[in-house]
């Protein structure tokens, strides 16, 4: 009997190594051809690179990608898939009103089936592993979230004026002291309390049925040394419920000191309803109108406060003051961001 000599036993064993990775390549092939075929029945709608609103252009990409999304779901398109290749990262407020809007329309469109492509970034899928965003797009995915900046995550949602699940979230945050801790659950409060009673008493005017309840959706986030937080609600906007709810003098007062005399636009509405307007909630500690929202900047003397609300945002900075800003296109709601530094304290007397 005749022995394969050794060269002869190392060449099978690479052309075995070899068909092996043909099989794979080719088993790998089929599949990507099956996913090409699955989602070419799909209607592709491109993420934007960063969910950011604080920047005119991130602004106008992250609307326009969410208007895109309403329109092809409001066209009857039932296959609508989220391509994610592109971004590189999510922000607090901009990856709130995302959040938001596509747990909105999953609730409206029930019969519609939403698929995802992933994003090159692997901290961009970390974040939405972690938040489930893949889980809603039925997408398995290996990713571990383990990065710091991710796994500080943390959100709540409620159709009530509930808050008892902002406030866990927050007090479960070890690096913030207790009275910055009862300040940002004021200010989490009263914002809770402004969606529940004033954001949903019309419609949204954005095509789409009216969805049950009057939601609010929540973020936080410990990222380079500093808090953020993110209330949202995708109700009428505060421009909106301003001129309705309030009386006429509140509406002359910003005709008259803040827009010049001209028809205030969205920023200024919201410029005067942070600086007039008063809730009329009835509930003990509330009825201050937005001013709790910026209370915790003043405390402090640091941080930022952006209250976006459909086409105007305004910020304030406890050293600057309010600066205002008018976009294009609407993010059809309202949105609120905190961030505040994590290495500052107050004295346990202050609230």
């Amino acid at each position: 009997m005749k022995f394969a000599s050794k060269s002869d036993r190392g060449r099978w064993k690479r052309l075995s190594f070899e068909r092996g990775r043909r099989r794979e390549y080719r088993s790998q092939l089929k599949k990507m051809r099956a996913r090409q075929r699955e989602f070419s029945r799909f209607i592709t709608v491109s993420a934007p690179k960063r969910f950011l609103l604080e920047r005119g252009d991130s602004h106008s990409n992250l609307t326009s990608s969410l208007e895109a999304l309403r329109t092809r779901l409001r066209k009857g398109d039932g296959k609508v898939l989220i391509d994610f290749s592109r971004t590189v990262m999510i922000y607090p407020g901009g990856g709130l009103l995302f959040y938001a809007e596509l747990l909105r329309l999953q609730g409206l469109f029930p019969g519609a089936t939403f698929r995802c492509r992933k994003s090159r970034s692997d901290r961009v899928n970390q974040v939405l592993q972690y938040l489930g965003v893949f889980k809603i797009f039925n997408y398995r995915s290996n990713v571990v979230p383990r990065r710091s900046d991710v796994v500080s995550w943390r959100h709540a949602s409620a159709d009530a004026i509930d808050c008892t699940g902002a406030g866990q979230m927050i007090e479960a945050y070890s690096s913030l002291s207790q009275p910055i801790t009862k300040l940002l659950f004021k200010a989490a409060s009263e914002a809770i309390s402004n969606a529940v009673t004033h954001a949903y008493d019309a419609p949204r005017d954005d095509g789409l049925p009216t969805p049950n309840g009057k939601r609010w959706w929540m973020f936080c986030r410990e990222f380079e040394n500093k808090f953020y937080m993110s209330v949202c609600d995708l109700g009428v906007g505060i421009p909106r419920t301003l001129t309705v709810k309030n009386p006429d003098e509140i509406v002359r007062k910003i005709i008259n000191n803040i827009s010049g005399g001209r028809l205030p636009n969205d920023a200024q509405l919201i410029l005067g309803a942070m600086e007039y307007a008063r809730t009329r909630t009835n509930r003990p500690n509330q009825g201050k109108g937005l001013l709790d929202l910026r209370r915790i900047i003043e405390r402090i003397g640091k941080g930022k406060l952006h209250v976006f609300s459909n086409k105007g945002c305004v910020t304030f900075d406890a050293e600057v003051g309010y600066r205002s800003f008018n976009y294009e296109r609407s993010i059809k709601g309202t949105l609120i961001v905190w961030s505040v530094p994590l290495s500052l304290e107050l004295d346990s007397n202050e609230d």
